[in-house]
């Protein structure tokens, strides 16, 4: 049944990738692990034959040694060459010499100067009736290599042919399987997962079985997730509806609130414009009608609604941020704070300020927010420097780091003005949050608000750090150019 399967499926089989994968992978573990047999297996036959041929040289020590020294010392050659002959006629003896101390030498065989060529010394001692032991030679025997190199060879080619033919023909009855029992099966589910519509369940073209195995369980999660999948395609279209039409109340609704913040910040400094004047009018054109008191009513009413003025402009500006359309470019920040230092240059030699301004990099983001940001930085040093030394304002950029979007270098703002307490580093950063009480420096709260929030919208941040009495550091992070 299998067979017939085969054949008939035959095309599909070969193009079956997983199919091919999985001989692959059957045929290298096979050969890995054949290799590392084959290798163990083959080592220490190398290392016995190798031992066995080295016998031949105890074989000498233990047999002829002590009969060849007798020969030589009571000058036999005859017999010495005999023994010599009985020695190199082994199958593994290639070379054997002997030298005596008295300068004669005899040779069997001829020396060999190979890489499987072992070769060993002995030292020939006669022991004399009278006890003496008389060196009276050298013999060297050289064996050869060849023989047992020649086996190992043999043995490896035997070996690695019948793993190979063993590991092929096991291959092919796993692919066949394979392809039988699970492959033909994900081509079917493939195609059913690959339909357009949504009717009916898949079921597999073979025998049902008691218990369950993996591809059952596939199927059953199949079939749930398309039952689930079928009533949410129901509401799908109802839903993409809904959601267009939510989208587009959601862009109404901020165009209208964008429209109502310019008209409600325009009618509400009107008033506010109307009241100054008025107040102005009473200050200058009344003033000998007012008593101290009532010329410090009329003060306080125009200070009032100065302070109210500028917290409606931080409010314009700080819904503006985030609604700006703008398209990012590259923005040269040394430029920046080149007109930012200009248009402060009067106040800065008011106060004898000293200010240094490092190589800062081009950025990327929006001129008018860039200059809005430093601009409210730079004027925050300066409301809030101290009475007791000249302000000393230092910008320069601590680091630059790489991040997946990019490169984000870190501006810092420093000055040695008042400062404040560390653990009002994020209090300050938020809107309307003032530590001064001090009617007489100007301002909302909402500048480092602003600042925060466009160093937010060009996808980075503004931290602060300070000390009460010592100073302040105001760090930003933007986005570099590349290149």
């Amino acid at each position: 049944m299998i067979v017939d399967r085969f054949l008939s499926h035959r095309p599909r089989l070969w193009g079956n990738r997983l199919a091919r994968r999985l001989i692959v992978l059957t045929v290298i573990c096979n050969t890995v692990l054949s290799l590392f047999a084959t290798g163990y297996q083959l080592f220490h036959r190398y290392e016995r034959d190798v031992q066995d041929t080295m016998e031949i040289y105890d074989i000498f020590d233990q047999s002829f040694k002590a009969s060849l020294a007798k020969s030589v010392w009571e000058f036999n050659f005859r017999q010495a060459e005999e023994i010599l002959n009985g020695l190199a006629s082994r199958r593994d003896v290639v070379f054997i010499e002997l030298r005596t101390s008295t300068g004669q030498r005899l040779t069997q065989g001829q020396q060999q100067n190979t890489e499987n060529v072992l070769s060993r010394s002995f030292q020939l001692v006669y022991d004399t009736p009278e006890g003496n032991r008389r060196p009276i030679g050298k013999l060297t025997m050289d064996i050869s290599l060849e023989h047992v190199e020649e086996l190992f060879w043999d043995q490896l080619v035997t070996i690695l042919s019948a793993n190979l033919l063993k590991t092929s023909l096991a291959s092919i009855v796993m692919f066949v399987l394979f392809y039988s029992l699970v492959t033909r099966h994900l081509h079917h589910i493939a195609s059913f997962v690959d339909r357009p519509d949504w009717s009916g369940n898949l079921t597999l073209d073979r025998a049902r079985s008691e218990a369950n195995d993996d591809l059952d369980s596939v199927v059953e999660a199949i079939n749930t997730t398309y039952d689930r999948q079928k009533r949410y395609v129901d509401r799908q279209d109802e839903m993409n509806e809904e959601l267009r039409q939510s989208n587009a109340k959601l862009v109404a609704s901020n165009e209208e609130l964008r429209q109502f913040s310019t008209i409600a910040a325009h009618d509400l400094q009107e008033p506010l414009r109307k009241i100054q004047i008025f107040g102005d009018l009473l200050r200058d054109e009344y003033t000998d009608g007012l008593d101290e008191q009532g010329q410090g009513y009329v003060d306080r009413m125009t200070q009032a609604a100065e302070r109210q003025r500028l917290l409606i402009k931080d409010l314009l500006a700080y819904s503006k941020v985030s609604q700006s359309e703008q398209l990012f470019e590259p923005v040269h920040l040394n430029r920046i704070l080149k007109q930012v230092l200009a248009e402060h240059e009067s106040q800065l030699a008011a106060i004898d300020a000293s200010v240094t301004v490092g190589t800062l990099p081009v950025v990327s983001g929006i001129e008018v927010l860039m200059t809005q940001l430093f601009d409210n930085l730079v004027s925050n040093a300066i409301k809030y420097r101290s009475p007791d030394r000249p302000l000393e304002l230092n910008i320069s950029v601590i680091d630059v780091a790489e991040s997946d979007e990019g490169s984000i270098c870190a501006i810092s703002v420093s000055d040695n003005g008042i400062g404040f307490e560390e653990k009002y580093a994020e209090v300050i950063l938020e809107p309307f949050k003032r530590l001064q009480s001090d009617i007489s420096i100007s301002g909302t709260g909402m500048g480092l608000a602003i600042c925060r929030k466009i160093a937010q919208q060009h996808h980075g941040d503004l931290t602060a750090q300070g000390h009460a009495g010592e100073g302040s550091v105001f760090t930003v992070t933007l986005p570099v150019v590349k290149g």
